[in-house]
């Protein structure tokens, strides 16, 4: 397991820490998938509630361009 840090992102708010699978973050770091492809279901539950917790707002959560990674 490795961890990677996301922030960022529209709201621009704090940055968050999540572990993933070493293929994971693998494919990850070499652009082969997008984040949220790198995250299980939960987590990516997780830090769409962390980057946008509106309901009514379009601003992708962890979907959004914006988002930074750090490996």
């Amino acid at each position: 397991m490795k961890t990677i840090t996301l922030y960022g992102g529209f709201h621009n708010v704090s940055s968050v820490r999540v572990r993933i699978s070493d293929e994971a973050y693998n494919e990850l770091k070499n652009g082969e998938i997008p984040v949220w492809e790198a995250l299980n279901e939960q987590q990516e539950k997780r830090l769409n509630k962390h980057f946008c917790g509106m309901k009514d707002c379009c601003c992708g959560g962890i979907h959004n361009k914006d988002v930074q990674i750090e490996f």
